[in-house]
């Protein structure tokens, strides 16, 4: 317990001394690199908003970065896991996978709570996967479309709390009651706010993100 309350405590000022370097933009190849503060600055990172057609087509994900120079964008595109930007850290949501499915290219919010990563994206997994199968079957290209326009508006959270696997890929949890009493410990106004939520909306991002900040628990 001591040791593991030690490694959160390191894990959080290491984020934390990232943020505060000089407000350089930066990014990390690698979890590893994440939580032992190793990162590789630049002049400058745009993060560049997605409109929903382009969301659609590119998996979900809301953020692109950009620096202007090829071979670092490239880097950023498929390589780098984290960004921070402006100050705000931003994950890559390229090779996260939750039930063995993914997301695709691009960058979404995130914020440290703990020695936890979370982050908000569209719902994915087996049962999102089905439907879009189905749909794009049944109706073609047009079909998967409007699958992936109706799993945009079905924003959730998730976490990282492990590293790469020997494919570069992370395993990631879907924020659920468990994670969110882990989250709200000590906090019982909190946690009867979270409990008095319709059970099958708990799972929303907006229900989630607005607990989370009422408390004061996300950082950056």
């Amino acid at each position: 317990m001591k040791q593991k309350f030690l490694r959160i405590l390191i894990f959080a000022a290491t984020l934390l001394t990232s943020f505060n370097l000089c407000g350089q933009d930066r990014y990390c190849l690698s979890y590893d690199d994440l939580l032992n503060g190793r990162w590789d600055t630049v002049s400058q990172i745009k993060c560049i908003g997605r409109s929903k057609g382009q969301q659609i087509w590119a998996g979900g994900s809301i953020y692109t970065m950009k620096t202007g120079d090829k071979a670092i964008d490239k880097i950023l595109k498929k390589k780098a896991l984290a960004v921070i930007a402006n100050d705000s850290l931003y994950i890559n949501c390229l090779n996260l996978r939750y039930e063995k499915t993914g997301f695709g290219l691009g960058y979404a919010k995130a914020w440290v709570i703990g020695n936890k990563i979370l982050f908000s994206n569209r719902l994915i997994g087996r049962e999102m996967q089905n439907e879009a199968i189905a749909a794009g079957y049944f109706l073609g290209a047009i079909g998967s479309a409007l699958a992936a326009s109706d799993q945009l508006k079905n924003q959730v959270c998730y976490v990282i709390s492990e590293g790469e696997d020997k494919k570069g890929r992370i395993n990631i949890q879907l924020v659920d009651d468990n994670i969110m009493e882990e989250f709200l410990e000590g906090r019982k106004d909190l946690q009867l706010d979270y409990l008095h939520i319709r059970k099958d909306l708990r799972s929303s991002a907006e229900h989630i993100l607005s607990i989370l900040e009422k408390g004061g628990i996300l950082t950056r």
